[in-house]
């Protein structure tokens, strides 16, 4: 029994030890050499820290959109525990007069294609419905 404890704890430490060497690796950082030609020594300082306070975002600016943009005839649906696969999904959207454009097994979720400029009603509709975790418009996401 001790023994196994022991192997245990060594494994723990091991991976541990693993991750902290992956991590080190995949994420260098950054040191700046800065120099004084007045004396022969190098230092090696952080990068300097921004400490003003932070610009708020205006909401009329243009550059902000006022509307989210999102995917026209498309939303996305996540499924509750009774529905645990593609067939029990499309049955249940089926059932709505909708279509799966494209199930994620692993998310228990799809997008659905819906009628154009009728997705904030398919997503109330749905939303109410039990068997149904959540609804919402696919939003299209960008960086700025």
């Amino acid at each position: 029994m001790k023994k196994r404890v022991w192997i245990l704890i060594f494994l723990i430490i091991f991976l541990i030890n693993s991750c902290a060497a992956y991590y080190e690796e995949t994420n260098p950082v950054i040191e700046y050499k800065i120099t004084n030609p007045e004396k022969e020594e190098t230092a090696i300082e952080s990068p300097p820290i921004d400490e003003s306070p932070p610009t708020p975002i205006n909401p009329q600016s243009p550059s902000i959109p006022q509307e989210r943009n999102y995917a026209r005839g498309r939303i996305v649906v996540g499924f509750e525990y009774p529905i645990k696969n593609e067939a029990d999904a499309t049955t249940l959207i089926n059932s709505y007069g909708l279509e799966i454009i494209d199930y994620y097994e692993t998310m228990n979720m799809a997008s659905v294609k819906v009628l154009v400029g009728k997705e904030s009603e398919y997503v109330d509709k749905l939303s109410k419905d039990p068997k149904i975790k959540w609804a919402e418009l696919d939003y299209i996401a960008q960086i700025a």
